[in-house]
């Protein structure tokens, strides 16, 4: 914690948090997964980091599970003195990835980086350098183009709120894009009622202070039998893939880059390169 100037009392509370890889298997046998490379930044700042490499889940029952050549999580929070600002960065990378032989990545990357200026309520928070390298679904090729310049130009909360609520053309991307609503005809039951609770569409989906939406600005493959949802891909006996998935409230940003939901025959679930970040004045 630091004096956010020497004429002021007010104190900052670091906070970033990443994870590389979690999840359990819950049918037809339970199987945890142990969680990789898991780490949280003091509050007071500084540095943190985790670490794993080469690993193999199996199971004497299911066969291959998951592994990766290698996973870590380094964390930072520090103070800038040449232009007053808190500053932290969370990046988690996953490399050599292969889940259930299905889905592979040479490399998936989570950077999340914040900018807290002393004279602002919240921090300015952006997942620029993020990315899926060599993504492949059941051996076919997935390009993921993940929406930089969106969170970029709205890297606060009130600013996104602002942008939605004044901006027609952006209401309407963004309730495409973030599966809020205006969905395709053939667009699954289970999405379409994520939010049908909020039937307000001038106003975004908050609830508890929270707004889910997501980095993906297309996914790009060359298989009829893959079904794409704006960052949902529903991959037949195999279960739901959900991509960039960001969870927004103000001063903070969650990112996973990939959750996995499993299907038939196997039943689990979990998250590839998971990190929050940023931090808060007080009082």
């Amino acid at each position: 914690m630091r004096a956010m100037n020497n004429s002021s009392p007010a104190e900052f509370f670091y906070h970033a948090q990443g994870t590389a890889i979690s999840g359990t298997i819950f049918r037809p046998v339970n199987y945890v997964l142990d969680t990789v490379a898991s780490v949280a930044l003091p509050i007071t700042g500084g540095a943190a980091s985790a670490n794993s490499g080469n690993t193999v889940h199996s199971h004497p029952q299911l066969g291959h599970v998951l592994s990766y050549r290698s996973a870590s999580t380094q964390l930072a929070g520090s103070f800038n003195d040449s232009d007053g600002t808190h500053n932290t960065l969370v990046t988690v990378t996953v490399e050599g990835l292969n889940l259930l032989d299905t889905v592979t990545a040479d490399r998936i990357v989570l950077k999340l980086s914040s900018k807290h200026h002393d004279s602002e309520e919240e921090g300015h928070i952006i997942p620029l350098g993020s990315s899926f390298d060599n993504l492949k679904i059941a051996g076919h090729p997935v390009e993921i183009e993940l929406d930089h310049e969106l969170f970029f130009g709205c890297d606060t909360y009130a600013g996104f709120k602002q942008r939605y609520q004044t901006d027609a053309a952006f209401r309407k991307r963004a309730r495409k894009q973030f599966l809020w609503g205006d969905h395709e005809a053939d667009t699954p039951q289970f999405l379409k009622d994520r939010f049908k609770w909020n039937t307000g569409k001038d106003t975004v989906p908050e609830s508890h202070g929270l707004v889910p939406c997501n980095l993906v600005k297309s996914i790009q493959h060359d298989q009829s039998v893959f079904k794409v949802y704006g960052n949902v891909v529903i991959v037949p006996q195999f279960g739901k893939l959900y991509f960039g998935e960001v969870i927004m409230k103000s001063g903070l940003r969650h990112v996973t880059m990939l959750r996995f939901e499993l299907g038939s025959p196997l039943a689990g679930e979990g998250g590839i390169g998971g990190g929050t970040g940023n931090g808060s004045t007080w009082p």
